[in-house]
């Protein structure tokens, strides 16, 4: 890439040998002595006036926007960028719509895939709506432009003035005929760098202004560029699963499956790996349990019959009775937003709420029997009568844990 181009307008001031100054960030040219502006400057060669000019954020902005050789820059540095983001876009909208054409609405999928993103907290549609708040559009040159960043070639000094290949420092009065005054202000005039070399040294701000801005602006794109990278994966994974959903039973963390019961009946089941419960310092270990709750599909609704039970029974718990049947207290089902016995609907939007309601809903039971004991409810069978004990202390509830192959994230504190 070219070297990069550095709009400064020090430099112009430099190779047209214009007089001018630089006071509290504001821009002044020189004019005749005759003329009252309230404001002059005082030197060997006499007085002269002080027209007003832009301030100096204001003046670069302008000069970054008319510089074509820093616009040419920019388009050749973020085109290429920008290119493969509408190429990347157009990709992810050919999928989306592949994944529309496939997508049904039959009970086996509907489970298999859309209540086990729900339950896992995952999409399997994909969209671009996150990504329009993003500008892709060419950044402008005069983004670019510094803030106020000429002050930094200064120090505790208030600015320059230049005149006839002289340079001075505007610093605090202390007297003398060579001085600025602007305004209510006056300062002092004394011999400062050469104009070429603060010309020199301000072209290196802006570089290094430029080019980090640059980067960020580069890194921002890249973003969007892998966001949609991601979405597009997403959908075309989606688009798999729309095809061979059947061997995307019972994978995944959630292990959500489904079993046929009749014509018109399933069981949404859930498997919950072997666990171990702390409660009052002693430790309590439950084998694997197969949560299930049936639902009737009639092809285009769901109904949900009744709330999650232990199917692999006998197990013993204290919250589960000998059918399976977990006792839930007085939980309100409300929260999920779904009434037991009660159709709803497969269709798009509304099928997307129903399986993250009744992804919560077996999730319930899993917390129920891992966590039941919270908050020192009334069981149904005193955890001490479940004939499962296994430890008195930490330490060998964990040899026990390593000795069964149960990971150590599945000793769950009940108190």
């Amino acid at each position: 890439m070219a070297e990069l181009p550095v709009p400064n307008f020090l430099k112009n001031f430099y190779y047209s040998g214009e007089s001018f100054a630089v006071a509290n960030n504001r821009l002044y040219t020189f004019g005749d002595k005759s003329e009252n502006t309230g404001r002059h400057i005082s030197l060997e060669e006499g007085t002269f006036s002080l027209h007003e000019s832009e301030e100096v954020s204001e003046l670069e902005k302008m000069l970054f926007r008319a510089d074509r050789e820093f616009a040419d820059y920019l388009v050749a540095g973020f085109n290429f960028i920008i290119g493969d983001i509408e190429k990347l876009r157009g990709q992810l909208k050919s999928a989306e719509d592949a994944y529309l054409s496939i997508s049904d609405y039959s009970v086996e999928k509907f489970i298999m895939i859309d209540v086990l993103n729900a339950y896992n907290h995952r999409t399997g549609k994909a969209g671009i709506d996150i990504l329009q708040e993003i500008s892709l559009a060419m950044p402008k040159p005069e983004d670019f432009a510094p803030k106020n960043h000429i002050a930094s070639l200064f120090g505790n000094k208030a600015g320059i003035a230049a005149h006839k290949g002289k340079t001075f420092s505007l610093e605090k009065y202390n007297g003398g005929k060579k001085h600025l005054r602007v305004s209510s202000r006056k300062y002092s005039l004394k011999p400062y760098k050469s104009l070429k070399q603060l010309c020199e040294e301000y072209n290196e701000v802006l570089r290094t202004h430029i080019s980090s801005k640059m980067m960020a602006e580069e890194n921002k794109l890249l973003n969007v560029l892998d966001a949609i990278n991601r979405k597009k994966e997403n959908v075309e994974k989606g688009i798999d699963m729309q095809k061979n959903y059947k061997k995307f039973a019972g994978k995944g963390d959630g292990s959500i499956k489904v079993r046929k019961l009749g014509m018109d009946e399933y069981m949404v089941l859930l498997s919950v790996p072997p666990y171990i419960i702390e409660k009052d310092s002693r430790y309590y270990y439950f084998r694997e349990a197969e949560l299930g709750m049936p639902v009737r599909s009639d092809g285009h609704r769901v109904m949900v019959l009744e709330p999650p039970r232990v199917l692999n029974v006998p197990y013993k718990h204290p919250f589960v009775y000998t059918s399976g049947k977990i006792c839930y207290g007085n939980f309100d089902w409300s929260k999920n937003h779904l009434k037991f016995s009660q159709w709803y609907s497969l269709s798009a939007g509304r099928g997307e709420k129903l399986a993250k309601g009744i992804a919560e809903m077996i999730r319930r039971g899993k917390i129920l029997l891992e966590r039941g004991y919270v908050g020192n409810p009334i069981p149904v069978n005193l955890i001490s009568n479940c004939d499962c004990k296994i430890a008195e202390d930490s330490v060998n509830a964990g040899f026990y844990a390593l000795n069964n192959d149960i990971s150590p994230d599945r000793i769950i504190k009940n108190d």
